[in-house]
């Protein structure tokens, strides 16, 4: 459900019991453990905002074990991002990019909660990323805290995977040689704004071009926030 001024965008529907009736615990019970998704489409506007994700399930299997309050998933298989657009000056990440995922994480109905555990990770251009993840779907405050950590990351391939403005600022350097990133990223889904990110570099003995002159420097190691 989503209302017009963007709103509301998440809600859990569920089945009213009536208190009558007696016969839900005499019929047939089955739970669904395992589903497969391919060429689905998940398509996520928010007009007011000028907000967009979208991305195509392209064939994944998802293996369920209920809980009381919820249900474990592990969700494995292939995806393929069209963007993530949560600032349209800024434009979007991910842009028409394909990942390989494997996930484990729980999904809390009550408390409409999701929570991606260590030992996630997706895969793309044949580099591993992993990730871990808390996303708050509640009534009161809609949030998302994403960890990536990645090591010998191509400077080229991980630059494709942000927003222009960043490609643009990024493009004044040269690194060749991978280096090592973890990054925090934490978004309030209900307020127009630009998430927090917080990024971890670690380079070792690499070298480095700076500016449109290409200025060299060489065997450059340094920790940066």
């Amino acid at each position: 459900i989503k209302n017009e001024d963007g709103s509301r965008n998440f809600d859990f529907k569920r089945k009213t019991v009536i208190a009558s009736d007696t016969s839900s615990n005499d019929g047939l019970a089955f739970e669904l453990n395992k589903a497969s998704i391919k060429n689905t489409r998940f398509r996520f506007i928010n007009h007011a905002k000028k907000q967009k994700i979208e991305l195509t399930f392209v064939n994944n299997s998802i293996h369920i074990r209920n809980a009381q309050d919820g249900m474990a998933l592990n969700v494995k298989g292939d995806l393929l991002f069209a963007q993530l657009l949560f600032n349209e000056k800024k434009g979007a990440f991910l842009e028409n990019t394909p990942a390989k995922v494997d996930l484990r994480a729980d999904l809390f109905l009550k408390s409409k909660m999701i929570v991606v555990y260590p030992g996630s990770y997706t895969t793309i251009e044949k580099h591993r990323y992993n990730l871990n993840a808390f996303i708050q779907l509640g009534d009161s405050a809609r949030k998302l805290a994403l960890r990536i950590e990645s090591f010998d990351v191509d400077y080229q391939k991980g630059g494709k995977l942000l927003t222009p403005k960043i490609r643009n600022v990024l493009s004044n350097f040269s690194v060749e040689k991978p280096f090592d990133v973890k990054t925090l990223v934490i978004a309030n889904l209900d307020i127009k704004e630009d998430p927090v990110l917080i990024v971890n570099i670690n380079v070792k003995d690499n070298d480095i071009k700076i500016g449109n002159s290409k200025i060299p420097y060489s065997h450059v190691s340094f920790k940066g926030s």
